[in-house]
């Protein structure tokens, strides 16, 4: 494991990114695996028993410039609340940990290669075998989690979900986001009580 060092005042070096990996594949020709990869990192200096509270870094990395924040944000917000608070951590003004997190998309092109065989007159052309390659455009999307730690001002866990997006999925739902969150925070083992 890494140690990760960012500071507070910048963006975060690993930008928070995704968008909700609802319905999300690890494949895009295997739409048929619903859950996205998940990975976690933690600091190993980080000593998580003295670790008891935690609120939101502001402005959040998902919030536009002028400070909004988007529907799916107060979902994710909300999904992250009740996984702190299932693992004993309280909301706080003066927090241990800090909590960023962003949703981003991306628009990506697999590109394979198959091997054809054509067949012409032999006369004129004889045989000749070729390759095709197929191209495809999917979405991926990427959530990502940080903890940071408020007196050191290091990320001291990050939790990432990252897959490709089904196309007949319309609607960000509270109970999406939960499913997500939850699975990324399954990587997090750490608790207060």
């Amino acid at each position: 494991m890494h140690t990760l060092r960012m500071t507070m005042g910048g963006r975060l070096s690993l930008v928070l990114i995704g968008v909700i990996l609802f319905g999300c594949v690890s494949n895009p020709e295997t739409a048929s695996k619903p859950e996205p990869a998940i990975t976690s990192n933690e600091d190993p200096s980080a000593d998580f028993t003295t670790y008891r509270t935690y609120n939101y870094i502001e402005p959040l990395a998902i919030s536009g410039a002028d400070g909004t924040r988007p529907l799916v944000g107060t979902f994710v917000i909300n999904s992250i609340n009740r996984e702190m608070e299932w693992r004993g951590f309280n909301r706080s003004s003066s927090p241990d940990l800090l909590v960023n997190f962003d949703l981003y998309t991306e628009t990506k092109v697999a590109v394979g290669s198959s091997r054809v065989q054509r067949r012409y007159n032999r006369a004129r052309y004889g045989l000749w075998g070729g390759y095709q390659t197929p191209v495809q455009e999917y979405k991926q999307g990427t959530l990502i989690i940080d903890l940071v730690d408020t007196r050191r001002k290091v990320v001291v866990w990050q939790g990432l979900a990252q897959g490709y997006m089904h196309a007949e999925v319309r609607e960000i739902t509270q109970e999406l986001v939960d499913d997500v969150v939850k699975l990324i925070f399954a990587e997090f083992s750490h608790q207060t009580r």
